[in-house]
């Protein structure tokens, strides 16, 4: 057996993907000129900048005066009524280390709900922010948040995500209802605050990076976005094509495919992926990584069967769906190396009737750690109001033929988290019914970089395909031995793939075959 439960795990990554470190708090500092901001719930005709306070704080090394534009974007919570209340987005311009005619890069975060509010204050004045860090680029580099992240105002923070999905509990079907009450009360109290969530959504947020580009003077820009950054940008493509330059689309969120019906098939593919690679690199998963995914569907049924007593599990129990959820988490942040020992770790566990509670206090910690990496925390109202609107015109055809490909073994979780995710959104009232156009392939000739790890479970590799297919100008860059955000970490080879491009430089991607990420 593997080293897994004397090591435990390392925390590689931020959650939802999108490699950020995360440090300080929110505290004022200086911007430019402007109006004052009105105050919350205010009602104004048009969009604009407020450059008179600043939601970041910046590393003393740089000179706010001179290198950096901070301000807020204020906007409409809901266009179709330009006059109702208002939404306060930070954003911040790092400003070029010489005068340069290049398009800025706008970095677009995942999620729904990651913000930069912690990662700003670590940028040095020699380092760009973006996923990758690095040196600082020649040309202009924007963050803008996300409208009801935890940085802006409002933010859709009035409930706290779960420790544990309900489709994770063996006993789901009783969870459930208890899990569909507490969206109900979290509908509640947003509309007692007398936010608009419904026009929190993917469409407004495209408009919202439109809005800014227009109002700092740009004609066009770069867009850079990991995970559910890629579909924001697409949107931003696919609405405002006039401010796109060209796109680096890092884990694609394919606004095509029902994401809600497509959690256990990116599970699948990934741990396909994961065999491909380990069987042509036997040193990477070591003795124990071969034939993961039916060992994996073997353990799934046996943690179906028989539950192992866990007091931090999902009802006290070790569940498949506690087993999956590490997995899934393991496959997209972590080096693939992880992977197999705790797939051998859980083989032992339930062979032998063990009790997870015995294990080592430090091993429970690491798993858990390893869990809390995807999990909406704070910002469950922001993640519902655009994943439900992401996912509401999805067709039944479509969710069935999703679910047709899933394997036996995976079905019955595969109709759980379903179930949980039509229930969910069925209570959650605040939402925009997008038109037919937002769920259609974005056509584009323009350059696109496309990164996809063949490991990932989250964006598995069949959209990023898709979505090359209808942008002409795409380059695809498969990694098959990485998982989810392709940017992220040190020592990869993507940061360099992406400098490249942004130079207009043609990259080498023969690097992409062997990286393994750290």
């Amino acid at each position: 057996m593997n080293t897994f439960p004397a090591a435990g795990l390392v925390r590689r990554a931020a959650v939802w993907a999108i490699a950020c470190p995360m440090a300080a708090a929110l505290i004022a500092c200086g911007g430019g000129s402007g109006a004052d901001a009105p105050a919350t719930g205010a009602t104004l005709s048009a969009s604009h900048l407020d450059e008179s306070s600043c939601a970041y704080t910046f590393h003393p090394s740089l000179d706010t005066a001179g290198q950096v534009r901070c301000g807020l974007l204020v906007v409409p919570q809901d266009r179709r009524d330009p006059t109702g209340p208002v939404v306060r987005v930070p954003y911040a311009v790092f400003k070029s280390p010489q005068p340069s005619a290049l398009a800025p890069v706008v970095y677009l975060t995942g999620g729904p709900g990651q913000t930069w509010k912690e990662s700003v204050p670590d940028v040095v004045a020699s380092q760009s922010p973006g996923f990758a860090g690095g040196a600082k680029l020649l040309r202009d580099e924007i963050v803008i948040e996300q409208r009801g992240s935890a940085a802006t105002t409002p933010a859709l923070d009035q409930c706290e995500g779960p420790t544990w999905f309900p489709s994770e509990h063996a006993d789901w079907r009783d969870v459930l209802g208890a899990a569909v009450a507490d969206v109900r009360t979290c509908a509640a109290s947003v509309e007692a605050a007398g936010i608009r969530a419904a026009g929190f959504n993917s469409d407004e947020l495209a408009t919202d990076v439109a809005d800014l580009v227009r109002l700092l003077g740009y004609d066009k820009v770069v867009l850079n976005g990991v995970s559910y950054g890629t579909l924001w940008a697409s949107a931003v493509l696919r609405d405002h094509p006039e401010r796109v330059e060209s796109a680096i689309l890092d884990s694609v969120v394919q606004q095509s495919q029902p994401a809600i019906a497509s959690q256990m098939l990116g599970f699948q593919t990934a741990l396909q992926g994961a065999d491909e690679a380990c069987a042509k690199e036997p040193t990477l998963c070591g003795p124990v990584g071969l034939g993961l995914l039916a060992r994996t569907e073997a353990l799934v049924q046996d943690l179906e069967a028989r539950p192992v007593a866990w007091s931090a599990g999902p009802g006290g129990r070790f569940t498949s769906g506690a087993a999956v959820s590490i997995l899934t988490t393991l496959l997209a942040f972590y080096p693939l190396s992880e992977l197999p020992a705790f797939v051998d770790f859980a083989e032992l566990l339930v062979e032998g009737g063990l009790v997870l509670d015995v294990a080592p206090p430090s091993l429970t910690r690491s798993l858990l750690e390893v869990v809390a990496l995807a999990r909406p925390g704070d910002s469950l109202a922001q993640y519902l109001s655009i994943t439900c609107a992401d996912n509401a015109a999805v067709k039944q055809t479509k969710i069935q033929a999703q679910l047709s490909k899933v394997r036996p073994a995976f079905q019955a979780l595969a109709q759980a988290q379903l179930q949980e995710a039509y229930d969910t959104c069925a209570a959650w009232p605040a939402r925009q019914d997008l038109p037919a156009s937002s769920f259609a392939p974005v056509r584009s000739s323009i350059p696109v970089l496309i990164l996809s790890g063949a490991t990932d479970p989250l964006t598995p590799r069949a959209w990023a395909e898709e979505a090359a297919r209808t942008l002409s100008g795409a380059t695809v860059v498969r990694f098959p031995l990485r998982g989810h955000s392709l940017q992220s970490g040190s020592g990869g080879c993507a940061p360099g793939i992406v400098a490249a491009f942004l130079e207009r430089r043609q990259p080498d991607l023969s690097c992409a075959a062997t990286d393994r990420g750290t």
